[in-house]
């Protein structure tokens, strides 16, 4: 079923409520809180892995191929998806695809479009020395979402994360072991 975590196609299974545990939350195939080795087991190979804030990111592509999904895994376990747009363009290919959006804001709307979400429900803000503004908000379904804007103003990037608790709730769990392509062998 489609919900509107990130609508352009992003699956929710069971649909984030209230009341529903932020664990259960599956976001373009990526299951919030299981460990790394069942996504890929059950997605395949990334396109690549990255080290990103005391943890790793695996990248996909979003289902409907009008972004770029990174799986956040720390100490083995998903705790964050996040979405950014292709790099062959800001819009998908087909202009039929939905864009990836979270609580209302799209990927390309500008900050103003966060500054409409509830007041209550925002964490904090920041500014990095690149002119980039992430800000965070609290989502009915118990999860943080970022958005990130670029110097111009427009959202590049939306995370979907565990909050802190969850996290340190998930038991650590090995990495998968990926093959690097180095041989035949590991192909």
């Amino acid at each position: 079923m489609i919900v509107a975590i990130f609508t352009f196609a992003l699956l929710a299974s069971p649909a984030p409520t209230a009341t529903a545990s932020p664990a259960a939350v599956t976001i373009q195939g990526v299951v919030l809180g299981e460990t790394a080795m069942a996504m890929v087991a059950a997605r395949g190979e990334p396109l690549g892995v990255s080290d990103n804030q005391g943890g790793k990111d695996y990248l996909y592509p979003a289902s409907a191929d009008n972004g770029l999904v990174f799986a956040r895994v720390v100490n083995g376990n998903v705790v964050g998806v996040g979405v950014e747009p292709p790099p062959w363009s800001a819009r998908a290919l087909d202009d039929s695809a939905p864009i990836p959006n979270a609580l209302g804001v799209a990927l390309g709307d500008t900050m103003a479009a966060v500054a409409k979400l509830p007041k209550e429900e925002f964490v904090s803000a920041s500014q990095g020395a690149d002119g980039n503004v992430s800000a965070i908000y609290r989502g009915m379904d118990g999860l943080n979402y970022t958005f990130r804007a670029d110097k111009s103003g427009k959202i590049v990037w939306i995370l979907a994360q565990l909050p802190p608790a969850a996290v340190s709730a998930l038991a650590a769990s090995p990495d998968p072991t990926l093959h690097g392509g180095t041989s035949i062998a590991d192909a």
